[in-house]
């Protein structure tokens, strides 16, 4: 039997990150992985944006976040020599003048924090209809999300830590005196978190964990012409790939499909959308969809099962987890350790279903 320290479940973007943060604490860590192509960390795009919102609000703990973000990623270049982070800022172009007048109230009433400024240089006005303005937000940045998955594996199998694997969590765990073992294959460990996104909804072990999921749509595009390298944000999103004239593009929000289907009337709104800011032909290259795992309170969550206390959870990264993974990893691996106590806002105690 193998012995680790730690077993994940879920090599997704929640697992990732706490892999890198136990395994920087000198924990053995055994990350298990169905290896799915579509979830939403493989096809997220690993946007961080300070200031969001049809109301220009400042993004939720960001002073925090993203000193946290930017050192972690910055740890894992170094550590991997692979780029997986960059700092770039992103454009928002106002869609009306109801928007426009919006925004600026907030900035004259000093609610945005200097997080804004006039763009520079200008977005070109031959590529994008902007009639209303558009502002810049310095301190933007995207996690090539793929690359990152990418690299963490490579590192987790450097030392025997991943297992391509679908796990059934009511036959394949057993948690036993201050251990879990999965005789299936056959290892064992101090502790167990499942880090499976929206798959835990089937999860037994944490059965009213209480979701509040959105699927989601995105292309990525060909649009000849067009060169501009930061993110640019019109009611969606549009930021540069790899490749002459390539974007991804995106992305829709539906609360009624829990499947994460790729839809032509997903595919309609995108161009549509896209369409009014960006007067150019558009080739459609690829199309993904999956669900985002947003959780009651819409915040990240994280919790020990209330019985067998070896196990435990982190989940609820929804659509801002670039930015808040590095942190809410850290503050888990605390709360397991026995350090401190779980802040209220990620316990996952307060979003349980009612009994």
């Amino acid at each position: 039997m193998r012995v680790f320290d730690d077993i994940i479940i879920g090599q997704g973007l929640a697992g990732s990150v706490l892999a890198w943060q136990l395994h920087w604490r000198g924990r053995r860590v055994l990350v298990i992985d169905r290896d799915d192509p579509q979830t939403a960390s493989r096809i997220a795009a690993g946007l961080v944006t300070p200031v969001t919102g049809m109301r220009f609000v400042r993004t939720w703990r960001f002073d925090e976040f993203w000193p946290t973000a930017l050192n972690f990623y910055r740890r894992i270049e170094a550590e991997t020599g692979a780029s997986v982070f960059r700092v770039s800022s992103a454009v928002r172009i106002f869609a009306s003048p109801t928007e426009h007048e919006g925004y600026h109230k907030r900035l004259e009433a000093g609610r945005l924090h200097g997080e804004t400024r006039t763009p520079n240089p200008p977005l070109n006005s031959d590529a994008f209809l902007q009639p209303f303005g558009a502002v810049e937000m310095p301190s933007a940045a995207r996690l090539d999300t793929t690359r990152f998955l990418q690299v963490t594996r490579k590192m987790l199998e450097r030392r025997d830590g991943y297992l391509q694997a679908d796990i059934d969590p009511q036959a394949d765990i057993e948690p036993c005196a201050e251990a879990v073992r999965l005789p299936r294959f056959d290892v064992n460990a101090e502790r167990l978190f499942f880090c499976e996104g929206f798959a835990a909804q089937r999860n037994p072990w944490f059965a009213d964990l209480v979701f509040d999921p959105a699927a989601g749509e995105i292309l990525t595009v060909r649009i000849p012409g067009l060169t501009e390298s930061r993110t640019v944000h019109r009611g969606l999103w549009l930021t540069a790939e790899p490749g002459e004239n390539v974007f991804r593009v995106g992305a829709t929000y539906n609360r009624d499909d829990r499947e994460g289907q790729r839809t032509s009337s997903g595919k309609a709104t995108i161009l549509q959308q896209l369409g009014e800011f960006v007067p150019h032909s558009i080739e459609v290259l690829k199309h993904d969809a999956a669900v985002r795992p947003i959780v009651l309170g819409r915040n990240p969550v994280i919790g020990q099962h209330p019985v067998h206390p070896a196990i435990w959870l982190f989940n609820g990264l929804a659509s801002k987890g670039a930015l808040q993974a590095p942190a809410v990893a850290a503050h888990l691996v605390d709360a397991a350790d026995g350090q401190i106590p779980i802040d209220p806002e990620y316990d996952l105690s307060f979003r349980r279903k009612p009994r």
